[in-house]
């Protein structure tokens, strides 16, 4: 890895436009059809303390459905039920007496199960709202692109679906019905519309923070492609990466040959490679680099506003990858043993950064005695990263960047 300054390029550059598959439905047989409940009737709440006006859209969506607190355990008889209602397929899932969750049944397992799962869930009640008639201002943002509403009587998770980012700026789903195509979008967010609580910033923060307090969680194995290593010194060789913001701000990971005892590939952990250590340990999980401790100190979007917490290293990167984001490690300096870096984790359907400072003397790290510092700024949309920098468009692109204090 290059040693000199970061240099500044435009971010109009970061990712080409175009569309990113990331799921698909394989064609299946048809399941055995499924008995469905009968739609629950809607019935007359009792009066409650808070006002209509009070409530949140779901909540308001439930009970114009007929699925208040007290209608709910009558109304079906498992947790997860799928009735009609107007010949659309609903699903509902509700625990202890609680909705949890209301929406048209439409998209695959797969698509589920490997895609972003509050927004997938939003998609779903903002297209049921919306079948109803429902028109909260919440759902206005979910857009039927192609086909109509009356499309989704005939979609079931069985259809061919498939979730795709749209010129990285919008989340699109598209059902593949009798040959043509039915497609929803929803503008690309970091607050995620699904949950109650991302609606607040400071919430949203704190959720975070409170997720790498309680750690427990292990980065996913990522493996290791052979096929595309290249010679880099000695007995060391490179894994080149994608690039993101510039060259020097990438995936780049590096691993030692193998002895003739072991026969396996290791990342470099060594003081002979600082940098390239440093690198591997916020990009590539394993057990080699031991227990290393990052010091964070988390700047607030609220003015003035800080918290500090001393965790594993290995439980931030664990949790940011949990929570959908891809690390981009790169170095702005590195002097008298001291590296001074830059760590994002790029939520691409989410389209935010948590962008980290990082500053350590590796030398200390990588034997076991240094605390690695960061100074964290989170949730910050993807478009206005530039905003973490000195007067950015002042800059040329060789100029260094000079990081706020």
């Amino acid at each position: 890895m290059k040693k000199n300054a970061l240099k500044l390029l435009a971010f109009a550059a970061l990712i080409g436009a175009g569309i990113t598959v990331l799921a698909q439905q394989p064609k299946s047989p048809a399941a055995p059809e499924q008995p469905k409940a009968e739609a629950p009737a809607a019935k007359a709440q009792p009066a409650d303390s808070a006002k209509a006006e009070d409530l949140s859209p779901e909540q308001r969506l439930y009970n114009a459905m007929g699925l208040g607190k007290d209608s709910v355990l009558n109304a079906v008889a498992t947790c997860d039920t799928v009735f009609d209602r107007g010949e659309y397929a609903v699903r509902l899932i509700k625990k202890d007496g609680r909705v949890m969750f209301l929406g048209l049944n439409l998209l695959s397992d797969m698509v589920k199960s490997t895609s972003d799962r509050e927004l997938t869930c939003f998609i779903e009640t903002a297209l049921l709202a919306k079948s109803q008639n429902l028109l909260e201002t919440l759902f206005s943002n979910v857009k039927l692109t192609k086909g109509k509403i009356a499309d989704f009587k005939s979609i079931n998770p069985d259809t061919e679906c498939a979730l795709a980012v749209l010129n990285n700026n919008k989340l699109g789903v598209t059902w593949t019905l009798n040959g043509q195509q039915v497609r929803a979008t929803v503008p690309i967010s970091y607050e995620s519309p699904a949950v109650e609580e991302n609606r607040n910033r400071s919430q949203i923060e704190d959720r975070f923070i409170a997720q790498l307090r309680k750690g427990g969680l292990t980065a996913e194995p990522v493996a290791i492609d052979t096929a595309a290593m290249q010679p880099y010194a000695s007995d060391i060789y490179i894994i080149p990466g994608v690039t993101y913001i510039n060259n020097e701000i990438n995936t780049n990971t590096y691993f030692c040959r193998p002895d003739t005892v072991s026969d396996k590939w290791e990342p470099v952990w060594s003081k002979a490679y600082p940098v390239q250590s440093i690198a591997n340990l916020c990009l590539f999980p394993s057990a080699v680099y031991g227990d290393p401790k990052v010091e964070i100190k988390v700047r607030k979007h609220e003015y003035g506003k800080s918290e500090t917490l001393t965790i594993p290293f290995s439980d931030l990167i664990a949790v940011a990858r949990h929570n959908g984001c891809k690390p981009f490690f790169g170095v702005e300096k590195f002097k008298d043993g001291e590296l001074n870096g830059a760590l994002f984790f790029y939520n691409k359907m989410r389209g935010y950064d948590h962008v980290f400072r990082l500053i350590c003397r590796p030398e200390e790290v990588i034997d076991g005695t240094g605390v690695i510092k960061a100074v964290a700024s989170l949730y910050i949309p993807t478009n206005n990263i530039d905003d973490l920098f000195q007067p950015y468009v002042h800059k040329k692109p060789h100029e260094k960047i000079n990081w706020k204090k």
